[in-house]
């Protein structure tokens, strides 16, 4: 990919903006109302799919999005920089359904690792088949069979007897034509078989090639639909990368949860059109705080090694995750670090790479000990910053199970939410308990079709009235059904008390304790959960 003149921005900027236009004039013509439209909507996605790699590499893709009137650098354009580059091709042409459909396909293209050359290819399956496999895909699904594994397992299972063998004539058997590099493939033929009175008889024995028998082997095996997480789980160092993955969902930037500067009335119902329109004013201001410091501590303690997220922010929500990788070359009296940028490199360098080894970084003279592409470096504890980390909590009602299916219909409620109202899942999302049932439902809207189950509690007076002033983020909410597809483990919630009364929504699955703070006023602030290191 050509590379961009760093010393002129503004000269690269227009240039890009060149080639904007010539997809855009792509786009117009890929209406359902012209003839061969399905073509030429594929040529512009392949274009797109080109030009954002492009801007990526050359790191002139922020600039350009906020070159354009009304486009910000928001979460959604970081996370998917397909996103915006879409909505800006299609600006006109199609709607930000649409463009956000397109974006989808195209960023679980680059996850698959389509390369610009085969992404053509890649769409003639159909526009909306990869759509689908998309939104069904989890990041731990990266790792597929080879297909010497398929072969593999599939002769395993064809190779156990069915029944009493029948004798055939040497002779009625004819060879297999071709290399065969698994000798057990010679084992198989394809048949001519007849059906009669509800037996089957053997016609003939057909001609056949190794490539043939191969592919009919392999055919009679569904996919390993467990495979990728059982690769991944097996790899040195799995739970550190567990870690960094937690931490990275939840660590964004300063002001994140900051939705709206609306304060919730201390008498009255809120007036959540007032706050719906203060937070798309919020949405357009520009930020320039920078963001603050978050890294994973990794500590030694009686049970073993701990990594536990801190960070500068007042209260946030925190990760925590008990290691069991053997780190004996570490030393238990000192207190090490792995920080946000390392966690994030990690998260998704570890999914894709080989093996990975861990060590500890090392003072250079005059230079700087660079990680590795599969190296985890440790940092020492950098005690100077004013560190805060998960406070005591107290439990608020009993804790409780969410099965998979709820988890499942949450990951569907944005989109169901936006088929119905036309608008998406509001920034916070209510908690309400009716006849011992717990359901969350979007901020100023009481529709009980929208609202969504999470599970059974054992009900008291205190429940009911404490959740009219309290809200998840639904990032956070998003977040926590994410990690349970990608994870596929049961999960145990409780509410927590702390400095304020129901303070946060802690999740617990195998080696993982995930704390996120409740929203307390409709300004999107959170409650307080963390304390000094």
């Amino acid at each position: 990919m050509p590379k961009k003149p760093a010393n002129d921005v503004d000269a690269a900027l227009e240039n890009e903006a060149k080639r904007l236009q010539s997809i855009r004039k792509i786009v117009a013509q890929s209406d359902k109302h012209y003839m061969g439209y399905q073509e030429r909507l594929t040529e512009a996605l392949v274009d797109i799919y080109g030009f954002t790699l492009e801007l990526t590499e050359s790191k002139l893709i922020e600039a350009f999005v906020l070159s354009h009137d009304g486009f910000t650098w928001g979460k959604v354009a970081r996370d998917n920089h397909f996103q915006p580059v879409a909505k800006l091709a299609f600006e006109g042409s199609a709607s930000p359904a649409s463009a956000s459909k397109y974006s989808t396909v195209l960023a679980y293209a680059h996850e698959s690792g389509i390369a610009p050359d085969k992404i053509k290819d890649w769409l003639a399956e159909g526009i909306e088949e990869r759509l689908a496999q998309a939104r069904s895909s989890s990041a731990f699904d990266t790792y597929d069979e080879t297909p010497e594994e398929r072969l593999t397992r599939a002769l395993s299972l064809l190779s156990a007897p069915v029944g009493k063998a029948q004798a055939v004539l040497a002779n009625a058997i004819p060879p297999i034509s071709g290399d065969t590099p698994n000798a057990a493939i010679s084992d198989f033929r394809k048949a001519l078989v007849r059906i009669v009175g509800g037996k089957l008889e053997i016609v003939k024995v057909l001609q056949s090639s190794a490539a043939e028998l191969e592919s009919e082997i392999v055919g009679t095996v569904p996919k390993d639909p467990l495979l990728g997480r059982r690769k991944l789980t097996a790899k040195a160092y799995y739970d550190v990368f567990c870690a960094c993955d937690l931490m990275s969902r939840f660590a964004r930037g300063a002001d994140a949860s900051d939705l709206s500067g609306y304060a919730v009335p201390k008498k009255g119902t809120p007036d959540y059109e007032i706050w719906q329109k203060s937070v798309e004013a919020k949405g357009k201001a520009k930020k320039s705080k920078s963001p603050p410091s978050t890294s994973l501590r990794i500590t030694h303690e009686a049970g073993g090694w701990i990594a536990e997220m801190v960070s500068t922010r007042p209260t946030f929500p925190a990760v925590r995750y008990k290691l069991d990788s053997q780190l004996d070359h570490l030393d238990p009296a000192k207190i090490y670090a792995i920080s946000r940028q390392q966690a994030e490199r990690i998260a998704d360098g570890f999914i894709r790479s080989a093996e990975w080894t861990l060590r500890v970084r090392k003072q250079v003279s005059g230079g700087a000990d660079i990680a590795g592409e599969t190296e985890i470096v440790l940092d020492e504890f950098d005690p100077k910053l004013a560190w805060n980390q998960l406070g005591k909590l107290t439990a608020f009602g009993a804790s409780f199970g969410v099965d998979a299916d709820t988890f499942r219909s949450m990951r569907t409620w944005n989109a169901n939410f936006k088929e119905v109202t036309g608008s998406s899942l509001p920034g916070l999302i209510g908690v309400r308990v009716e006849k011992s049932e717990l359901t969350l439902f979007p901020a100023g809207n009481s529709d009980a079709a929208l609202a969504r189950r999470l599970s059974l509690v054992k009900a008291d007076a205190k429940y009911s009235s404490a959740f009219s002033s309290r809200w998840l983020l639904r990032d956070d909410l998003l977040q926590i059904t994410s990690i349970n597809e990608d994870y596929g483990r049961p999960m145990t919630c409780s509410f927590l008390d702390g400095n304020e009364k129901l303070a946060g929504l802690q999740v617990e699955f195998t080696g993982a304790t995930i704390t996120v703070p409740l929203v307390v006023s409709l300004g999107g602030d959170y409650a307080e959960i963390a304390a000094p290191v």
